[in-house]
């Protein structure tokens, strides 16, 4: 009950702080994307680890109405994880470098002059390999695999612009579909693999925050009153 009053007034003085920023956005350009990072190190009685990941996600697009973005975006993704088992005596190494590439659709829906409200769609596709080992005292497995990706995806999310040209956004959620595609380069045998998946999630995971930088000039007519 007062999460959800501290989230009526935050709503409340977004509106009643925005001023005259024109929102005329047909047009114009927007710049900018998102960067995530995150660690974690654990040293317990039986297992040792380490992972570490980092994303960015540029983007580039123009708006088509004063509501309506087209636009594509391009992303990186590095991960890594060690492991090492202290029972079996073993040890764990996964890297992964993965490159995408992805056209989007942002529809603005505005309250006010500051504040909007962000349904962004996204369809593209994205190539990564991932080296993997595992080490015993007495043996010694390692992969190449090569994971290829298609996907779409609807993403919620808000935005608020600190001032004309320049709007930090985030987004909470994440709901689509994707096609998965692994071949393992360095075994002997048949070792492709198809996968599909649907994606529902809400979790903290899905939270990302982003900002965009609004340019060009305005294709929207003004009246002589304006």
């Amino acid at each position: 009950m007062i999460f959800k009053k501290i989230i009526t007034a935050l709503l409340i003085t977004f509106l009643a702080t925005s001023n005259a920023i024109g929102q005329d956005l047909k047009g114009k350009m927007l710049v900018g994307g998102n960067l995530n990072f995150s660690g974690r190190t654990y040293s317990g009685p039986s297992k040792n680890s380490e992972n570490f990941n980092f994303s960015i996600r540029p983007n580039f697009g123009g708006f088509i109405s004063n509501s309506v973005a087209m636009g594509a975006v391009v992303s990186y993704f590095y991960y890594n994880n060690k492991s090492e088992s202290l029972l079996s005596q073993s040890n764990s190494h996964s890297v992964r470098n993965e490159f995408g590439f992805a056209y989007f659709l942002r529809y603005y829906k505005f309250f006010g002059k500051k504040f909007s409200i962000l349904l962004t769609v996204t369809a593209g596709g994205s190539r990564g390999i991932e080296d993997y080992s595992y080490v015993t005292s007495s043996n010694e497995i390692t992969s190449k695999n090569i994971i290829q990706t298609a996907s779409i995806s609807f993403r919620p999310g808000i935005v608020y612009f600190i001032s004309p040209k320049f709007g930090v956004e985030t987004s909470f959620g994440n709901i689509g579909a994707n096609l998965q595609r692994v071949n393992d380069e360095l075994s002997s045998s048949d070792s492709r693999s198809t996968e599909s998946n649907y994606v529902l999630d809400f979790g903290l995971s899905s939270l990302q925050f982003g900002f965009n930088y609004y340019f060009g000039k305005s294709k929207v007519k003004k009246t002589p009153e304006e």
